[in-house]
Parts: structure tokens; sequence; C-alpha cells
């Protein structure tokens, strides 16, 4: 049976920890075979007090600085359905063709929340590729967003998230 998961709620969201013993250990696993590698190859050459040292930095030093990864899972709080918009946007900009394509971006791309917080609004958001961009309901740093200052797929995301249905800001 595996160890239970931790949550934890900040600002505003629930996170799952990443358990990091199993890396840890295998840090001090190479660094041992390196320590040991070491000690023969010093015999042989000066050059063996490298992987010596290396393996020391592994056993010792480097699992002490591996933190537990943080998972978004979800928002805290209650959902905001039932609005006819988000943010400071007029119901009027949702409408058109390309808002309704990077609508559906935002319902079937690969997209994460990395982190929010609640006291600002704003989410950290992985993309489609792999850029990261700051995100909240009224503004976002990606290019699309800078230039054209109208809801980008990260917006619409972050919306969807938040607990917005299409029905919100479509039927106005």
């Amino acid at each position: 049976m595996g160890k239970p998961k931790t949550v934890i709620t900040e600002n505003g969201a629930v996170y799952q920890l990443s358990d990091p013993s199993a890396l840890r250990l295998v840090y001090r696993i190479v660094g041992v075979a390196l320590i040991l590698m070491g000690a023969v190859l010093t015999l042989i050459s000066p050059a063996g007090v490298a992987f010596a040292a290396l393996g020391l930095a592994l056993v010792f030093w480097l699992p002490k600085k591996i933190q537990p990864a943080k998972k978004f899972l979800r928002f805290t709080g209650t959902p905001c359905a039932g609005n006819c918009t988000f943010g400071h946007w007029d119901p009027k900009v949702h409408t058109g063709q390309a808002q309704l394509e990077r609508f559906e971006k935002a319902v079937h791309q690969p997209m994460a929340i990395l982190s929010y917080n609640a006291q600002n609004g704003f989410a950290e958001i992985k993309g489609s590729g792999s850029d990261t961009y700051v995100t909240s309901l009224d503004e976002c740093t990606c290019p699309d967003f800078d230039k054209r200052s109208k809801p980008c797929k990260h917006i619409y995301f972050l919306a969807l998230q938040m607990g917005y249905t299409s029905d919100d800001f479509y039927s106005c």
C-alpha cells in the first residue's frame, strides 16, 4: 500500500504534493556508486577524486535540496457560473468566429494551471506549447493577448476551470 498523497490549500487553490523520497533515494544510490568508483579510480589516477566528490554531493547535499512538487488540482470556493461574462469584458467581445476558435482551443488543447493566487486573481498557466503565461480573467502575458487585447485561449481556459461555462458568456 502506497503512502497517502499530501493535499494542501494555498492562495485559493488546492494542490497535491509529490513525494520526493524516491528521487532522493536514487540520488543517494548513484552517489554511493560514484564514491566507490572514485575510490578505485584514485588508485590509478587523480581524476577519481572528482568522482568521489560528485558522489558525496549526491549523497549528502543534493537530496536535501529536492522539494515536493505542487500539482494544481482545483479551485477553492464557489463556482462562478451564472454570470453573463467574466473580468471586465463586455459580453459582445465573446462573439465572432475568432473568439469562438479561441474558446474551442481552451476546451480542447492541452493546458494546465500550475499555480493560482486568489488574492490577486492571477494564475500561472502552461500553454499548449512549452511556454508558461501569467493570466487573470482580464489579461494574459501571451502574444495573442498582447496583440489583440481580447480574451485569449488562456483566459478562456482559466474561466472554464473557475466554473464558468460557455452558456455564461455566449447566451447573454
